[in-house]
């Protein structure tokens, strides 16, 4: 509902008549300096008021034929608007408390999870130095080991070679024996054969002596 020209003009002229009127009715004109009584452009009626003095008014029913709520309920509205801002501010102080905490505890975990992967490193850097020791002593018992074997095996190359030379050693022997027998052999044959021809030589010389005798 839209004010007519109309009703601004009759409310124009019930303010000048209420201006003409001045305290007698509103009671808060000044008999000195005082502002004149007018209405505005919504139709609002201002009376005529002492310099400096603050003149309050309710609002209309309706402004450009938009409803109006023209009771002390604005006020309501505007207290409900600042709780809600006030509401809203919590609820953003609140979200971010939340995202502070949450970023703690990010951080926390951040700085937890950093710990656990120094710990594992370090766990990591021990068993790598304790595998490392352990292929340093496989090392060594290897070299020990091997050690010892070529040992033995030199010991059982000088208990071969030891058994050799004994085995020579007693063939040589058995040679030798072998060669004196047969040179005794030998020489046994050659008496033999030397005192055969002895006696054949004796025995030709009686024989040759018998002969002489004979003759």
């Amino acid at each position: 509902m839209e004010v007519s020209l109309l009703e601004l003009l009759s409310v124009e002229v019930n303010c000048s008549v209420a201006d003409a009127f001045g305290d007698a009715a509103y009671g808060n004109a000044s008999d000195f300096l005082y502002c004149t009584g007018t209405a505005d452009e919504i139709g609002t009626c201002w009376p005529r008021s002492g310099a400096g003095r603050v003149v309050a008014r309710p609002c209309p029913d309706f402004i450009n034929g938009v409803k109006y709520n023209s009771t002390n309920g604005g006020d309501d509205d505007v207290m409900m608007m600042v709780m809600m801002m006030v509401m809203m501010m919590m609820m953003m102080m609140m979200m971010m408390m939340v995202m502070v905490v949450m970023m703690m505890m990010m951080m926390m975990m951040m700085v937890m999870m950093m710990m656990m992967m120094m710990v594992m490193m370090v766990v990591m850097m021990m068993m790598m130095m304790m595998m490392m020791m352990m292929m340093v002593m496989v090392m060594v018992v290897m070299m020990v080991v091997m050690m010892m074997m070529m040992m033995m095996m030199m010991v059982m190359v000088m208990v071969v070679m030891m058994m050799m030379m004994m085995m020579m050693m007693v063939m040589m022997v058995m040679m030798m024996m072998m060669m004196m027998m047969v040179m005794m052999v030998v020489m046994m044959m050659v008496m033999v054969v030397m005192m055969m021809m002895m006696v054949m030589m004796v025995m030709m010389m009686m024989m040759m002596m018998m002969m002489v005798m004979m003759w």
